[in-house]
């Protein structure tokens, strides 16, 4: 055990070292650093500063030669520090544009402004939708300031990208199979070939998987074959289903009850869930040190229920402290007068609105903690204490 420890602690100093040499061979690149205590590196490019978790690339290599892995490594930064060279015209750009699905935490995290210059769309919980442009040399995200440059509206821009996607839907090339999640018309016939609703998967930027709702064996199938590929694949989206609703619109797939397809479905959910969420706190973090910013970030904390495997997502909520709470199906409330008790967040939120407020511009979602309840409103919550023994998440 000590020797496989200290040969994976080997591998990631090698890769570690090696990005470095990288970074630092490249032209745009001002500085780099390594993130203490994480397997992680920072630099400077063109103006802005980037920090970049290394766990993804090293997946990615890890089945490489040493020659393959540099070849790959030095591919990888220079595309991703290179500036892009980008058309003067919305003319030169509209047929090239395609929409994505990717994970909320994909993206660049330097500051909170950085993070959501992209422009993008955000239909379904803990997934975005971007936009990236194929130019000859490269593939370039679009952001907010592009539209500015070319005068167009970002109606517009996600009107040409869906209909470029419309177009390359029944082709063979599988890079934007998961943007199948996105195309109407494509999710409309989807639903003419299965039993019941369609129920999909997108684990990979190159999968998309569907099948009937009616046919349990084949949705618990999904259930696996979707976690397996989210949590081996370093382009990896989410082990979460989806379906459709009543009005053809993409919407997370739940199951009523308790049993164990129901339990399994649910803790895809919450699987992608605790993942965004602790890469979300990992950038909270670091923007707040910059910042000089005090705020106690809550946990989105997962547990599985000892007597049936029924999955408990909570976060926890403390008197008179400014702090920024996860979606989370329970929150233990500490109001400083004896043990923290268990609510339904939902319901939480319900019997004292005033004291939650939705950020804005978190994704996922966080909620601020403004005031804290009065009395009476503290006793009806602590009346509404759960049975964590028999408790099913709204």
């Amino acid at each position: 055990m000590e020797k496989k420890a200290s040969a994976t602690s080997r591998t990631r100093e090698v890769l570690l070292l090696e990005v470095e040499a990288v970074l630092y061979s490249l032209p745009y690149v001002l500085s780099v650093k390594r993130v203490v205590d994480e397997f992680a590196v920072g630099f400077r490019v063109n103006g802005s500063s980037t920090r970049m978790n290394l766990e993804s690339l090293l997946l990615a290599t890890q089945d490489m030669t040493p020659e393959e892995r540099s070849h790959h490594v030095r591919q990888f930064f220079t595309a991703l520090t290179m500036p892009a060279s980008l058309p003067d015209s919305w003319a030169d750009v509209r047929e090239k544009v395609m929409p994505v699905v990717r994970p909320a935490s994909f993206g660049p995290r330097a500051s909170r402004e950085v993070a959501n210059a992209l422009v993008e769309r955000r239909p379904i919980p803990f997934l975005r939708v971007l936009l990236v442009m194929e130019l000859p040399n490269s593939t370039s995200h679009m952001w907010h300031e592009h539209l500015a440059r070319w005068e167009i509206s970002e109606e517009e821009a996600f009107a040409a990208a869906f209909a470029n996607l419309a177009r390359v839907a029944d082709s063979e090339d599988d890079v934007y199979e998961s943007s199948r999640l996105l195309d109407p018309g494509f999710l409309a016939s989807c639903a003419g070939k299965v039993s019941g609703r369609p129920v999909i998967s997108v684990p990979t930027r190159s999968r998309f998987i569907f099948t009937g709702g009616q046919d349990e064996a084949r949705v618990t199938q999904l259930c696996e074959q979707a976690q397996l590929e989210f949590e081996s694949n370093p382009h990896a989206i989410s082990p979460a289903l989806y379906t459709l609703d009543s009005a053809g619109r993409v919407a997370p797939y739940l199951r009523r009850g308790n049993n164990e397809l129901a339990r399994r479905v649910r803790h895809g959910h919450a699987l992608f869930a605790l993942r965004e969420y602790e890469l979300q706190k990992e950038s909270l973090q670091a923007w707040h040190e910059a910042e000089g910013v005090d705020t106690l970030l809550s946990d989105f904390t997962l547990n599985t229920r000892n007597t049936d495997g029924y999955p408990l997502a909570w976060t926890m909520w403390i008197k008179d402290q400014d702090m920024l709470l996860p979606e989370a199906d329970l929150v233990s409330i500490d109001d400083d007068e004896g043990a923290p008790f268990i609510v339904s967040f939902p319901l939480a939120r319900r019997l004292a609105p005033e004291c939650f407020e939705l950020v804005p511009d978190l994704w996922p979602t966080r909620y601020r903690t403004v005031a804290w309840p009065e009395p009476r409103v503290v006793e009806q919550l602590r009346a509404a204490t759960v049975d964590l023994a028999t408790f099913e998440a709204e």
